[in-house]
């Protein structure tokens, strides 16, 4: 096992350096840009996405304990849970700002925004109308009449027999 680099703190000074370092790792820049030379001698920039960062790989490379010890800590201490959600909208930006400037294969891009930013496809309904108890016992009284015309036009189909 490796040795920690958290060993001789205490336990409030390293849920603090486990924060910082959190946030730090997830606080980056989306893409880098460098410059080429083109063949007629000029330059052109071009946008490289910088890798996404992910939770299991900061969990295990700069922790070094494992994903469910660092749930339970998320779930325990309030100021790593604050960190934690930070770094997930950090992550959000990373992975929004790649996918809408294209860095990204599209079908790549929405798979991770459907399962690490829990994304969902939307589908709108409108509703028209009040909701209102008047117009609740306004429906629930014409539903009588609302038999009535059944009946009108049961008996309009049997005079066309």
């Amino acid at each position: 096992m490796a040795i920690s680099i958290f060993a001789g703190i205490g336990r409030a000074d390293f849920r603090q350096q486990v924060c910082r370092d959190l946030v730090e790792y997830f606080n980056i820049e989306p893409y880098k840009t460098i410059t080429l030379t083109t063949n007629k001698g000029g330059e052109d920039q071009k946008r490289l996405a910088n890798p996404l960062p992910l939770l299991g790989k900061f969990v295990v490379d700069k922790l070094d304990v494992s994903s469910s010890t660092f749930h339970k800590w998320v779930d325990t201490y309030p100021e790593i849970k604050q960190a934690h959600d930070k770094a997930k909208d950090l992550q959000e930006y990373v992975l929004v700002t790649n996918s809408l400037l294209g860095l990204y294969n599209a079908r790549t891009a929405v798979f991770a925004l459907k399962n690490i930013c829990n994304y969902r496809d939307r589908i709108e309904q409108k509703l028209s109308g009040e909701l209102s108890i008047n117009n609740l016992m306004n429906t629930i009284s014409n539903q009588n009449s609302g038999n009535d015309l059944i009946s009108q036009r049961d008996s309009a189909i049997d005079n066309t027999e």
